[in-house]
């Protein structure tokens, strides 16, 4: 899991195809550098830019679209786990999701893995649009990813591609798609 969190911040984020379905684990100074990292669906995906906007700066019509982006962002407030992660058509096995957590604080996410790394990162929603959609951002990398997402109560559905395509218009992942299916529930001591 630290390889993936670790891809995520140091390495240009990309969904690839693996031999096995997570992420091949590296120690310090082997593999090929940033160009070969590659991103798991266990990585808990969360990088954005904010929607905060001051009230009465909107052009006309777009207070309902910042009201409803606004009310799925507070919502999203708390502490989440991936309970479920899927790639190229394939479930990840419960074990790599089981210490994956996300903390959502205003527009950042800190992805918290099972080794005590973490990694906070950036995003923006638009709850306006049919899926909603997501933008997911690195900070440090300067790369963002596009997405959709769902949110039901306490449970978040997150489908992301990889830097510079589309963005995916549906919650399916198949072997000839670059995306990455996440779920999570939020943890009952954040609500």
């Amino acid at each position: 899991m630290g390889d993936v969190m670790k891809s995520i911040a140091n390495c240009k984020l990309q969904i690839a195809p693996s031999p096995s379905p997570l992420p091949q684990r590296r120690g310090r100074g082997e593999g090929e550098g940033a160009a070969n990292c590659k991103l798991s669906i266990c990585t808990g995906v969360g990088l954005l830019i904010s929607l905060a906007v001051p009230a009465g700066v909107f052009p006309a019509g777009a207070k309902a679209k910042a009201t409803g982006s606004n009310s799925d962002l507070a919502k999203l407030q708390g502490s989440w786990r991936v309970v479920a992660g899927e790639s190229r058509g394939k479930p990840k096995p419960e074990d790599a999701l089981k210490d994956l957590k996300w903390v959502v604080k205003g527009n950042k996410i800190t992805l918290k893995g099972d080794e005590g790394k973490n990694f906070v990162l950036r995003f923006h929603i638009d709850a306006t649009k049919k899926p909603k959609t997501i933008n997911l951002t690195n900070p440090e990398r300067k790369e963002t990813v596009q997405g959709i997402y769902q949110l039901d109560k306490d449970r978040w559905k997150l489908c992301v591609g990889v830097p510079g395509e589309k963005r995916p218009a549906s919650f399916v992942t198949r072997e000839d798609l670059n995306v990455a299916l996440f779920v999570l529930e939020k943890e009952k001591s954040s609500q």
